[in-house]
């Protein structure tokens, strides 16, 4: 029988020192904009999140898309814009300007 590695993950097993200056995740995982915008904050310091954390928002993440069709249709507003964010190999910063450029992403945007 194969076991996913998302089954055997214990979010438990990753304990955060308290040396650790970041942004947290409660223990249900719930990600918030206080959240999000508290983790780009540190990422545009050059620091990194706790694993603990990347493994919540991975776990959050992957139940997310299974709940998902995998072909969404979307219908745009006259007079709306649509940006498609494709890869960005990497390039955080990209990403921020993207963000200034067409704001955050939101339900409605």
């Amino acid at each position: 029988m194969n076991i996913r590695a998302s089954e055997r993950l214990n979010i438990d097993d990753f304990l955060v020192g308290e040396s650790y200056d970041g942004p947290c995740l409660d223990h249900d995982g719930k990600i918030t904009e206080s959240f999000i915008e508290s983790m780009v904050v540190h990422f545009k310091n050059g620091k990194q999140i706790h694993k603990r954390f990347v493994a919540q928002i991975l776990l959050r993440v992957k139940k997310i898309f299974e709940e998902l069709p995998n072909i969404c249709e979307v219908s745009i507003p006259n007079g709306s814009t649509f940006t498609i964010c494709g890869d960005i190999h990497g390039q955080f910063f990209d990403l921020c300007n993207i963000f200034e450029i067409n704001g955050k992403p939101t339900h409605d945007n």
